[in-house]
């Protein structure tokens, strides 16, 4: 059993998420319910989620989010036509992000703002 960040705990061995500790809740659920719109207090009265609870489950999705940039970006880095077309797609995307659209920072920004919630 390995704890990912506190309260979210992950066993290999499992093939079932593990709900959050005190919950019937795991994190792909609470996601699931943010990502359709639901507010972090309604899952705090209706599922008796804390809001600690809520921000460890972001705080989870910004350390799988940074895996899955990770290995993206390796594999990137070892094919040079690939990299060479998302360098082109990188800066099609940044003038994107400088004419007024878009979230432009780190991941450890992101967990800033996750964190300061």
């Amino acid at each position: 059993m390995t704890e990912i960040v506190p309260g979210i705990t992950l066993d290999v061995a499992r093939t079932q998420p593990r709900p959050i500790e005190g919950t019937s809740a795991t994190a792909a659920e609470v996601l699931a319910w943010l990502a359709a719109g639901r507010s972090e207090a309604e899952l705090v009265s209706e599922r008796g989620l804390t809001e600690a609870q809520i921000r460890e489950v972001l705080r989870y999705a910004t350390v799988l989010a940074q895996q899955n940039l990770d290995a993206t970006f390796a594999a990137i880095w070892a094919d040079p036509d690939r990299n060479a077309a998302e360098a082109e797609s990188d800066r099609r995307a940044d003038e994107e992000i400088d004419a007024g659209g878009g979230f432009r920072g780190s991941i450890d920004e992101l967990v800033a703002a996750v964190d300061a919630r």
